[in-house]
């Protein structure tokens, strides 16, 4: 496929500039791909990359909010931010820790708090009664789940 005078070609239409795909189309029976990789065996010199027409100009938008969504403060790519974690809010005082019951997955049932206790093998849950609010006990509802009034105060209001 290859006979000395397509490689005189290919090496003349290479010095003149043409492309890869211009050379192939001149030549016929090769693909583009056939073009470069007889290039890189010929050993034929690099073309230099275009030089760019002018600065490069980034398209960034500006960020808007979506209508019905909340709008957070978000990083941008690459920006480091460093995560403190929220203290969890304290029970009511009315409200007494239950007495841990130490549960297993296994022994978990609808009736009965799941949860967590500590994160060391085996995991081991509350277990006490949930007072027909699964899935936690009414201490652990408490701690965990805040009344629908204070979520309202504290997602961001776009001015």
């Amino acid at each position: 496929m290859w006979t000395e005078e397509r490689i005189v070609a290919l090496k003349q239409h290479w010095a003149n500039g043409l492309s890869a795909s211009k050379i192939a189309a001149e030549l016929g029976g090769v693909s583009r791909n056939a073009v470069i990789s007889k290039v890189h065996r010929c050993k034929l010199p690099k073309r230099a990359a275009p030089a760019p027409k002018g600065p490069r100009k980034r398209n960034i938008r500006p960020r808007r909010a979506h209508p019905g969504r909340p709008s957070f403060n978000l990083p941008r790519p690459g920006q480091f931010v460093a995560h403190t974690p929220k203290p969890r809010p304290a029970p009511p005082a009315d409200l007494l820790e239950p007495i841990s019951r130490d549960r297993r997955l296994e022994d978990l049932t609808d009736q009965t708090c799941k949860f967590p206790h500590g994160d060391a093998l085996p995991f081991l849950f509350c277990g006490a009664p949930t007072d027909g609010r699964p899935p936690y006990c009414r201490f652990h509802s408490a701690l965990c789940f805040n009344p629908l009034s204070d979520r309202r105060l504290r997602v961001p209001v776009d001015a």
